[in-house]
């Protein structure tokens, strides 16, 4: 039973987080620089999808390629899609694609921001990997509890495609590359196993 809740605990991590945190998409609105975001995840997928049209992708232009149309606007924070990783909200527009425009069951804010909470459950289920790996159990599922309830990361993930997702996937690389090959399990395992002294007929040394 101890084995299965270590195995499965970093899931049982993200799961509980979306319980908490779907029920209050509707109570978030848009932040004054999420809609610049937003539009260049938007304006992304547009390109992916549409690679004939000319121009799909310069952001550097005033003119909006022909047939994409975003529901947000660009206009407050002109600079931000030339300046920030779009992956966010390259997430949020693809599940506002599929839960909005495909399915109509949220409006585009709300479906945008769904998107940044299926991404933080990603990585909090990648953190409670890491974490559980090198502290251990009840130190590593402690410590992703407390990140997952951590009021600033709870708040901003729902509608911050910018600070928040860029801190906490650099964490996880740093985390990620703490996985070596010298610190791997298997290495510490092979550390921590005792020596065992060669049998005398392979110490015997040949005339």
């Amino acid at each position: 039973m101890l084995e299965r809740a270590r195995r499965y605990a970093p899931q049982l991590t993200a799961v509980v987080y979306l319980l908490l945190a779907l029920p209050l998409l509707p109570l978030h609105g848009v932040t004054y620089d999420a809609p610049a975001l937003y539009y260049a995840g938007d304006r992304t997928l547009f390109f992916l999808t549409h690679r004939h049209v000319p121009g799909a992708l310069d952001f550097s232009s005033r003119q909006e390629p022909p047939g994409f149309h975003s529901f947000f606007s660009r206009d407050d924070e002109w600079e931000d899609p030339m300046r920030y990783p779009v992956l966010p909200g390259l997430v949020a527009a693809v599940v506002s694609a599929v839960v909005h425009d495909g399915l109509g069951l949220l409006d585009p804010a709300a479906a945008h921001h769904l998107g940044l909470v299926l991404l933080q459950a990603l990585a909090l289920w990648l953190f409670a990997h890491y974490a559980i790996r090198f502290l251990g159990f009840q130190a590593g599922l402690f410590a992703a509890v407390a990140l997952m309830l951590f009021p600033s990361a709870f708040g901003h993930a729902f509608n911050n495609p910018k600070d928040w997702p860029c801190a906490m996937f650099y964490g996880l690389a740093v985390l990620a590359a703490s996985e070596t090959p010298a610190n791997s399990p298997a290495a510490r395992m092979s550390r921590a196993r005792p020596l065992t002294s060669p049998s005398p007929a392979a110490s015997t040394a040949r005339p």
